[in-house]
Formats: structure tokens, C-alpha cells, sequence
């Protein structure tokens, strides 16, 4: 993961030094267009695609090497499908009770899910990202638009082999609740209304390591 990480940051510096010539390309658009409305236009184009191009570098605040590389992966990666991800990275993940690799792991079987789930969709073809901490915990939440689920069966999806695409594809989530049971961290599921739209929206709380320790010192 450490290469994805690298590549960011090449990416990233590369596009600091093209910052001059984007900015003169924008104020020289008045010398080709006449017409206020056209300019207007082909300027909000022009910077609409330079946003696009750079939507994925503030995942760098989330500060670890190795989730930031696999995250912008993942997020061009279910681009690349015609999904579009919204996210928003509110603290930095420093260090978590459950090791990298292990959150790699749940992060990425978790966009997988939702990005497969609206996949198939002519609309809200959307997955939904977000980071955020507390004094004790990490919490990422991930959500996509799905149909109302009631308590039950969300519940039977963290069973082996139960799962909407068929019989032998449920391992994923039962992996998550056999991680969680080992790193003592919560997956919860839930129902979620997005502008009068039905969404799934699970969240993987995980401790903080050092919060961890100082509980652990005080006994």
C-alpha cells in the first residue's frame, strides 16, 4: 500500500506546479470568447474538471500511509464504474486498535458491497465515505441507496453464506464480525432516509490505541 501512498504524492506535487499555467489558462478564456455567457461556461467547465481531477487529495488529512494509498485506489476504482463517491475525512486516523491491514480488509469489503449493491442502478449511482473520531474511537461509515431492510435480515447478513448475490458470496461481512470480535471493535447496520430516499449505512467503530493503553495503565 505503501506505493499507492507515493504515487498520491507525486500526483499531487506534480499538479501544484501545473497550478500557474491552469490559472492563466482560465483568465486567457476571455480573449477567446465574445459572449459573457459562453465565457462563463466553458470556465465553470474548465474548473468543474480540474475538481474532479483533484477530489481524492484531501484524503491525505486522514494521515495513514497505508489506508490513504488503498482508499484513493478503491475510490478510482468504483469511479472507473460510473459510481460517483462522496466522502469527508473529519480527524486523522493515528493509531487504531486494529491493525492496517485488518482495516484495509473491512474498509474494502465494505465499499465492494455498496458499490456492487448500486452498481446495476440507473440512478443514485452514489457510495458514501466518511471518517471521523471521538476521544475513544475512529469511526468509518459507509452508505450506499438500497431498499427499506428490516432488523432481521440485516442481521442474518453477518451469518456465513447469507447474502443478497446468492449462495457462497456472504463471506464478507461475516469476516467483518469475526475481526471485530477479535480487535473488540463494533459493526453496526442500519436503515438511514437520504432526501426522502432509503439508504444502508453501516459504521465500523474502532479504539484508539493509545486511549487503549491509558485504560489499561489506570487499573
Amino acid at each position: 500500500m505503501q506505493q499507492p501512498y507515493e504515487e498520491l504524492i507525486k500526483t499531487i506535487r506534480l499538479r501544484q506546479h501545473e497550478y500557474k499555467n491552469h490559472l492563466a489558462a482560465i483568465l486567457a478564456t476571455h480573449y477567446t470568447y465574445k459572449s459573457y455567457d459562453k465565457l462563463m461556461k466553458a470556465q465553470a467547465k474548465y474548473c468543474d474538471r480540474l475538481v474532479q481531477e483533484n477530489k481524492f487529495t484531501s484524503l491525505l488529512i486522514l494521515g495513514d500511509v497505508v489506508l490513504v494509498g488503498f482508499l484513493h485506489e478503491k475510490f478510482c476504482e468504483i469511479e472507473e464504474k460510473g459510481i460517483e463517491v462522496r466522502f469527508s475525512i473529519k480527524g486523522k486516523l493515528e493509531e487504531s486498535v486494529v491493525p492496517p491491514h485488518h482495516l484495509v480488509e473491512m474498509t474494502g469489503i465494505l465499499l465492494d458491497n455498496a458499490s456492487q449493491a448500486v452498481q446495476g442502478k440507473e440512478d443514485d449511482k452514489v457510495v458514501q465515505f466518511h471518517f471521523l473520531e471521538d476521544e475513544e474511537n475512529y469511526y468509518f461509515i459507509i452508505a450506499n441507496s438500497f431498499s427499506y431492510v428490516n432488523y432481521d435480515e440485516m442481521e442474518s447478513w453477518f451469518q456465513v453464506e447469507k447474502s443478497t448475490k446468492g449462495r457462497g458470496h456472504g463471506l464478507g461481512l461475516y469476516r467483518i464480525w469475526c475481526l471485530c470480535e477479535e480487535w473488540n471493535c463494533d459493526i453496526t447496520c442500519g436503515n438511514k432516509s437520504v432526501d426522502g430516499k432509503n439508504w444502508i449505512e453501516f459504521e465500523l467503530r474502532t479504539g484508539k490505541a493509545d486511549r487503549r493503553q491509558e485504560c489499561s495503565l489506570s487499573r
